[in-house]
């Protein structure tokens, strides 16, 4: 609460990434406070958040433990807060006994900074550091103090919920790993949500990227952490979702999600029963995770398959993953909006029996599988690209390219089938398979990375410009798809953790609410398939031009015969004019 406070009225930073520094807004600079205490004050009541999150846990964990290593006496336990606390204020002390000359630092900043906003000349901004190394060190300094103690405390905690212990009943147990669980995705959901503007600005630091519009949308939703703790508190603790507005449709003052859900599903004469009403909000972000998901791979089409830039095969791969996402998702909402109907948003006997249900369900498995697999087929075509360049602009690879995706759909076909047949057997080799496809992608494609990087960096004599070029955008295209991966391994890892919770530990819900345990993982499932394809966007840097970076007009580029030929160059036209300048005639 006092960080979203801090950010959204005291202080009100303008942040300028790359640069570590900015200039505060708020009321702190309408009262004269000095930015040097307004950094740390604003730092440090950011870092609370660990704090709490740490305390929380400790809690947890002193009620829980009977015995073993936990912190007994009330001083003890005062005295660790109160550490923690203060971790939260110390950190950034280093970085501002540092803080460099402003005027030089503001001269030094400008040489490096690639067209910096018209706020930067205009506004007093403050330049905390002139490089990022000392407040990295700082940061994950305090970030590893912080996990360590939470991930203590959360593996102490589930051992001995976990464990048959005596001095717990089997019914006291279960209460305590219901409450734990709440607490866990109460804590952890407003963080992973947050976490992405904050990624962005460790990334724009790291790599020297400056978007300020993104810069101001990564504060906006930096501020939402509050707002989104206490959404996810209502949500999970049932004691205050009866009592809380998200219950009061009847009140005409007040219309809700929940309100506009029930009355769609009256108007359209299902009766939606009271234990499924509680749901109507998780329905609700369902909906529009799915829709994210259909933009955002529409717009991965756009912005990456049709550009000159790639080559034919590269195009008709990102086209290929991207489309079979589109339909994938197409037929989910058709699924959902099935069972909605039949009176609940779950996956149920009832649904299940339409045949609209049955085909929506063999195309979602069906595609599904083609993104997989196409996945991997297009890490292998850049691999090829990369180490046989003269193979890969035969015939006979391009006959080969469309044996492999005929095959492919053919392959997921079967796939699909069997995972509907019935037999247990056949569905497993059909898991089987989707998770062998799903890992093999990663090694590969470092492979490709790697090797693309290696060879573009050869010198000029070994490779001409056009053959650069080629590695040049393998190397960003792989790299962009290895960091897009990474993100989809943890979200997986993360819904399939709790898969595995619910499967084996009885978790979540009890054994007959298999439907509402597959809703929650498709609710991930959905979130990967809208952060996917940002991640490639955002990370090639071949594509950040198609935002808007800064007003400040670009004086474009002028050929090598003296005349200017383009007032935006694409990263193309500056390599087709190096290629003329190794090549063609001398002026």
């Amino acid at each position: 609460m006092i960080s979203s406070l801090m950010i959204t009225t005291f202080l009100v930073p303008f942040l300028i990434s790359p640069v570590v520094g900015g200039h505060p807004l708020g009321l702190f600079t309408h009262f004269g406070i000095p930015v040097f205490w307004q950094c740390l004050i604003g730092f440090g009541s950011i870092a609370q958040t660990g704090s709490t999150m740490v305390i929380v846990f400790e809690n947890q964990q002193n009620h829980l433990v009977t015995d073993g290593i936990k912190l007994n006496s009330t001083l003890s336990r005062r005295l660790f807060a109160i550490f923690n606390q203060a971790i939260g204020f110390l950190f950034i002390i280093p970085v501002l006994m540092n803080v460099p000359d402003q005027e030089v630092a503001k001269r030094n900043v400008a040489k490096w900074i690639v067209c910096p906003p018209p706020e930067f000349y205009d506004m007093p901004i403050f330049i905390l550091a002139e490089d990022s190394y000392l407040i990295r060190w700082s940061v994950s300094s305090m970030l590893a103090v912080y996990i360590f103690q939470g991930g203590f405390f959360i593996v102490h905690c589930s051992y001995h919920l976990i464990s048959k212990t005596r001095k717990l009943s089997f019914k006291t147990r279960n209460m305590q790993r219901k409450f734990f669980i709440t607490v866990y995705v109460q804590i952890f959901l407003p963080f992973t949500i947050v976490g992405i503007p904050v990624f962005f600005l460790v990334f724009s630091v790291a790599t020297g990227y400056h978007n300020q519009l993104f810069n101001n949308v990564a504060m906006i939703l930096m501020s939402l952490h509050s707002f989104l703790s206490t959404i996810f508190s209502i949500v999970m603790h049932n004691n205050m979702k009866k009592d809380g507005f998200l219950c009061c449709s009847s009140v005409d003052i007040l219309i809700s999600p929940v309100t506009t859900i029930q009355r769609l599903t009256l108007s359209l004469n299902v009766e939606i029963s009271s234990e499924s009403m509680d749901w109507n909000l998780f329905l609700l972000i369902s909906v529009i995770l799915t829709i994210s998901g259909l933009v955002s791979n529409v717009m991965l089409i756009k912005l990456v398959a049709f550009k000159e830039i790639f080559d034919k095969y590269c195009k008709i791969g990102i086209g290929v993953i991207s489309f079979s996402v589109v339909i994938y998702l197409i037929a989910y909402g058709i699924e959902t909006l099935v069972c909605v109907l039949s009176g609940t948003p779950f996956r149920n006997p009832v649904c299940q029996e339409h045949t609209i249900y049955q085909l929506m369900s063999f195309v979602y498995t069906m595609t599904a599988m083609i993104s997989y697999t196409s996945q991997t087929a297009f890490t292998i075509e850049r691999i090829v690209s990369i180490k046989i360049p003269k193979f890969h602009d035969s015939r006979s690879f391009q006959l080969i390219f469309w044996i492999v995706v005929v095959v492919l759909i053919i392959f997921s076909f079967a796939m699909s089938c069997f995972h509907h047949s019935g037999n247990k057997t056949l569905d497993e080799i059909y898991g089987i398979s989707t998770q062998a496809f799903v890992l093999s992608n990663l090694p590969l494609m470092i492979v490709a990375k790697v090797s693309s990087r290696k060879m573009y960096r050869a010198d000029v004599k070994t490779y001409d410009l056009a053959r650069k070029h080629q590695l040049f955008n393998s190397y960003e295209i792989t790299s962009s798809f290895l960091f897009a991966l990474i993100i989809n391994y943890l979200i997986e890892a993360f819904a399939l953790l709790l898969l595995g919770m619910f499967k084996y530990g009885n978790y979540f819900f009890s054994e007959d609410e298999t439907g509402k345990m597959e809703f929650i993982i498709q609710m991930f499932w959905n979130i990967n398939h809208t952060i996917f394809p940002w991640s490639v966007i955002l990370f090639h840097r071949g594509q950040r031009s198609i935002f808007k970076k800064s007003k400040i007009e670009s004086n474009g580029m002028t050929s090598i015969d003296g005349t200017r030929i383009v007032s935006n160059p694409t990263q193309n036209d500056c390599f087709e004019q190096m290629k003329l300048a190794w090549t063609g005639p001398i002026f």
